[in-house]
C-alpha cells in the first residue's frame, strides 16, 4: 500500500523467478545456431551461466529449437530392459 496507494494484491510479483533471462535463453539459441555440436558444459561456460546443466537444457527445450542435439559432458547409464 505504501508503494502504490493501492490494496490489490500484487500477483504478478508471486511465485519462483526464472533462472534465466530472456538474453541468456536468446545467448543460448545463438551459441546453438552459431555452433551446432556445442556442449552445454560449454554454453555454461561461455556464457559464465550460474545454473545447471539441465536448465539450459530445459531453456533449449523451450525455444523449441529442432533438429539440434546437445553432447552430454557427462557419462549417462543406460537402462535395459530383459
Amino acid at each position: 500500500m505504501r508503494e502504490t496507494g493501492s490494496v490489490e494484491t500484487r500477483v504478478s510479483l508471486r511465485g519462483r523467478k526464472p533462472a534465466l533471462s530472456q538474453t541468456d535463453i536468446q545467448d543460448i539459441d545463438r551459441m546453438i545456431q552459431t555452433q551446432p555440436d556445442i556442449t552445454i558444459h560449454e554454453i555454461r561456460e561461455e556464457l559464465q551461466l550460474q545454473v545447471s546443466d539441465e536448465t539450459v537444457r530445459k531453456a533449449w527445450e523451450a525455444g523449441g529449437i529442432l533438429g539440434i542435439t546437445f553432447f552430454f559432458c557427462s557419462i549417462r547409464r543406460r537402462h535395459t530392459t530383459f
